[in-house]
């Protein structure tokens, strides 16, 4: 009842007593007064006494009986009372105040609006009674057609009058039912989109990372406290044009970045950066940052906005800068000596005679662990150099393959290790024989050490439309998950090969890795503790005719 709804509360019912049945009360009261100011005589028949009073109890009972305590619809009642009052003081008064019949109104329309639809019946019965009441109270039937049209018209028309007001009535009942369930929706979804709120700008002001977010006109929406604080050396703002500050370098570390190709103006334009490293500050106090940028689309494809991330690594840049220093100073450090030692070493070996005191089977010791040494400072060389050079040439893998199989037979051997071989002639490649070689001696080469005498290497290689693929497989220590995560790592080695005093700088693998990838290629591995390890070395067969001069 969206009017004359009756809420559980006294104040409920006075608001229902002065919206529904005061307004009746009124006017019968003044309809009254007319009375005895125009006809007093009629004041005081039964009819109007009995109406009157019907109204008034109705009235008294609308005000004071606690119907908030049982169920509303139980107001039918005194609307019903109503009725019978008005139609007792339309017998009376009808022919004295024609319009007596308006009062009609008022019980009418609370029964239409105020209550379900079954209870338009009492409406109905309601106007039909009042027309007929004259005639009650005479003793009279409708004996002509117009008797009877005068009959039916008033609950005729307030048949229609209460259909289409209760219709409304029902219309808006649903409408505001719709109103709060909209509105309680709403203030949940409010509530998410708050929670989701904090929670991102928590999450925001936790990560160890600089973030911002700008929408499709590039104005800031939000950027955590550490993306405020990585611009605030630069001297410019994140909310402000130019986004871009004068300190700003290339990886290298020397080449200045002009402030429309920096971070954050290039990421406004649209391009899509992915782990680019800048350099911030100036020189002493420089950050070393990685950002990646991304744009954000909405469902119906339009432009939401752009996040941009950067990460301070200037850690793990200074750890590589010094690893490279170290290593480029240790290799050129040693290999000079070393190499004056085998030049001065060969040429003992030229001046001495085969025969006296066995001196050149010494020096050809001396001049192997040289050379062995040379051979591993070579290594560490390679890592403080960019990248790995290649020359591509058409190769038989399989050839190849097979050729360092026989060089590390003998030493498979004296370790107690079965080491064979599958090797189908006809695999040719566009590979750098050399590197290529290399890959497969250290494949070999880790095997026979980290496998326990009588154990067993196989070397297997198969090929597809597209690559060849060469796998070195034994039944050795294997590795742990950890381990083999990090098997590819410079450097790397397992605690057991450092417990065991194998030899080796840890650097076999990543060598491999190097390689294999300057070929577009791949290394798969997979390993067990205590069941062995496999690895799979994938080269393309062959290659575009613009890379074969890299």
């Amino acid at each position: 009842m969206p009017l004359f709804e009756l809420q559980p509360s006294q104040d409920g019912r006075l608001r229902v007593f002065v919206r529904a049945q005061l307004p009746l009360f009124i006017a019968t009261a003044f309809v009254a007064a007319m009375t005895a100011i125009g006809h007093p005589e009629s004041l005081y028949t039964a009819p109007v006494i009995t109406g009157t009073g019907l109204i008034t109890i109705a009235s008294v009972a609308g005000l004071v009986f606690p119907w908030e305590k049982i169920r509303g619809e139980w107001l039918a009642i005194l609307a019903g009372v109503d009725l019978i009052g008005i139609a007792f003081l339309r017998a009376e008064l009808l022919p004295i105040i024609p319009s007596i019949g308006f009062l009609t109104v008022f019980p009418i329309l609370w029964l239409s609006y105020g209550f379900r639809r079954r209870f338009l019946t009492v409406a109905i019965l309601g106007a039909l009674l009042i027309t007929a009441m004259p005639d009650l109270l005479n003793g009279d039937y409708p004996s002509t057609t117009l008797d009877w049209v005068n009959l039916i018209v008033l609950p005729a028309i307030v048949t229609g009058v209460a259909v289409a007001v209760n219709t409304a009535a029902q219309q808006l009942i649903r409408a505001r039912r719709s109103v709060a369930e909209t509105n309680h929706e709403l203030k949940r979804s409010l509530v998410r989109a708050q929670d989701s709120e904090n929670l991102a700008r928590a999450i925001l002001d936790t990560v160890d990372a600089a973030v911002a977010f700008y929408d499709a006109d590039s104005t800031l929406i939000v950027a955590n406290p550490n993306a405020h604080a990585m611009v605030g050396s630069l001297g410019f703002r994140l909310d402000q044009p130019p986004y871009g500050g004068k300190e700003v370098l290339q990886a290298d570390r020397s080449t200045p970045i002009p402030i429309e190709n920096q971070i954050i103006p290039r990421a406004l334009r649209g391009e899509m950066i992915s782990n680019h490293m800048e350099w911030l500050g100036p020189v002493g106090s420089q950050t070393a940052i990685l950002a990646t940028s991304r744009r954000v689309w909405r469902e119906n494809g339009d432009l939401h906005g752009t996040v941009i991330v950067a990460y301070d690594i200037t850690p793990l840049a200074d750890a590589i800068s010094v690893r490279e220093q170290f290593l480029t100073t240790v290799s050129h450090e040693l290999r000079t000596p070393l190499t004056s030692i085998i030049g001065y070493l060969e040429l003992i070996e030229d001046s001495l005679d085969d025969e006296p005191l066995d001196i050149a089977a010494y020096l050809k010791v001396a001049q192997r662990n040289a050379a062995e040494l040379l051979s591993r400072i070579s290594q560490l060389l390679q890592f403080s150099a960019d990248g790995i050079p290649i020359e591509r040439a058409s190769t038989d893998l399989s050839s190849l393959a097979q050729s360092v199989v026989d060089d590390f037979s003998m030493a498979a051997d004296a370790a107690g290790i079965s080491l064979t071989a599958s090797l189908p002639a006809g695999i040719d490649a566009w590979v750098d024989a050399g590197r290529y070689r290399q890959v497969v001696e250290n494949l070999i080469s880790n095997s026979i050490k980290y496998t326990p005498r009588d154990g067993a290497i196989e070397v297997t290689m198969t090929s597809d439309a597209n690559d060849a693929v060469l796998t070195v497989a034994d039944n050795g220590r294997g590795m742990t998950s950890d381990e083999t995560r990090q098997a590819f790592e410079r450097f790397f080695r397992a605690p057991n090969a450092r417990g065991d005093a194998i030899q080796g700088f840890g650097v076999g693998l990543s060598i491999v890795k190097e390689i294999v990838e300057a070929h577009s290629g791949r290394v798969d591995i997979s390993s067990e503790p205590g069941q062995g390890t496999s690895i799979d070395v994938r080269v393309p067969l062959d290659v575009d005719v613009p890379a074969l001069a890299s």
